[in-house]
């Protein structure tokens, strides 16, 4: 990641992991912006293989769910 593979883009959070890939990477920002890094990094000669799970954590008020679920 050190070769600038994420430079230019809103990097939220990288953390190293272990099981099936070596990294997970948070990114935030618009999806066509995210979508275009996200090409640019499979391109490379660095990275074998990735995937791509989107998060709709913001869309919902967990604390009101919380509740609704113990209730």
């Amino acid at each position: 990641m050190s070769k600038g593979l994420l430079k230019d883009i809103n990097l939220e959070r990288m953390d190293f992991v272990h099981g099936s890939f070596d990294v997970v990477v948070v990114l935030r920002g618009a999806m066509k912006n995210i979508d275009a890094k996200i090409m640019e990094l499979r391109k490379s000669k660095f990275i074998r293989r990735t995937e791509t799970l989107l998060c709709f954590g913001e869309m919902f008020n967990w604390e009101d769910m919380s509740v609704r679920l113990n209730e």
